[in-house]
C-alpha cells in the first residue's frame, strides 16, 4: 500500500510540473522503479507521461513501445482526453520513424472524440501536426487549412504562445512554395508581439530569408 502510494505521487507530481518544467517531470518519471508499477492503469498513466515527458524534452522516440500500453489501455478505459493525447504521441513516435500515412491515421482517430472533449489545446496540436504531416507528403492545401484550424483553437484556449508558433509555420510554408508576399506579411504579424521571445531569433532569420529571395 506505501509503495503504491508513492508510485501515486510521483506519477501525479510529474503529471502537475509537465507543461512548466518538463525536465523535472523526467527525471521523476525515470525516478520510478517500473516493477512497482502494479496495475493496468498505472502503467498505462506512465506510458502516456512518459511519452510526454520524452517529447517535451525533444528526445525523439521512433519506437512505440513506450506509447502502446497507454494506446491499448484508454481504448476502452479512462478518460477520452488520455485517449487523445494517447493517440497524439503515437503519431509523434511515427512521424518521427518516417510513417506519415499512419500517423495521419492515427491523428484522424482522434477528431471525433474531441466532441466529448475540452482539450482545445490538443485539438491544435493534432491539427498542427497533421498540417506538418501533409507538408511533407507534398499536400500543401491540406497543410494550410489544418494550420487555419490549429491557429484558431489555440485562440480559443488562450495559447497565444502556441498561436504564434503555429503561424510561424505557416509562414514557413508560404516561403516553400514561394509566396514571399505572403510570407513577409505572416512573419511581420509574429515579430509585432513579444509573446515569441523565445524563439524571436529563428524566426527573424526566416525573415531575412524570405526578403532575401
Amino acid at each position: 500500500s506505501c509503495k503504491d502510494n508513492q508510485v501515486e505521487s510521483a506519477l501525479n507530481s510529474a503529471e502537475i510540473s509537465m507543461n512548466d518544467n518538463p525536465e523535472s517531470s523526467l527525471e521523476v518519471l525515470e525516478s520510478i522503479d517500473k516493477d512497482l508499477l502494479s496495475t493496468r492503469k498505472q502503467k498505462a498513466k506512465y506510458a502516456l507521461l512518459y511519452s510526454m515527458a520524452l517529447d517535451k524534452n525533444y528526445i525523439d522516440i521512433k519506437t512505440d513501445s513506450i506509447i502502446a500500453p497507454a494506446v491499448k489501455y484508454y481504448e476502452n478505459h479512462g478518460y477520452v482526453d488520455d485517449k487523445i493525447k494517447s493517440l497524439y504521441y503515437l503519431a509523434r513516435v511515427q512521424y518521427n520513424s518516417g510513417e506519415y500515412n499512419l500517423a495521419i491515421v492515427t491523428l484522424m482517430k482522434t477528431m471525433p472524440l474531441f466532441d466529448n472533449s475540452s482539450e482545445v489545446r490538443y485539438l491544435a496540436l493534432v491539427h498542427n501536426m497533421l498540417a506538418v504531416l501533409y507538408n511533407e507528403s507534398g499536400l500543401f492545401e491540406e497543410a494550410f487549412e489544418h494550420l487555419s484550424k490549429a491557429y484558431d483553437s489555440a485562440i480559443e484556449c488562450n495559447d497565444y504562445k502556441l498561436a504564434d508558433l503555429i503561424l510561424r509555420r505557416k509562414g514557413v510554408y508560404y516561403s516553400n512554395i514561394k509566396d514571399y508576399d505572403k510570407a513577409e506579411e505572416i512573419f511581420e504579424q509574429v515579430l509585432s508581439n513579444d509573446r515569441i521571445e523565445s524563439v524571436r531569433s529563428e524566426v527573424m532569420c526566416d525573415y531575412a530569408l524570405v526578403l532575401l529571395l
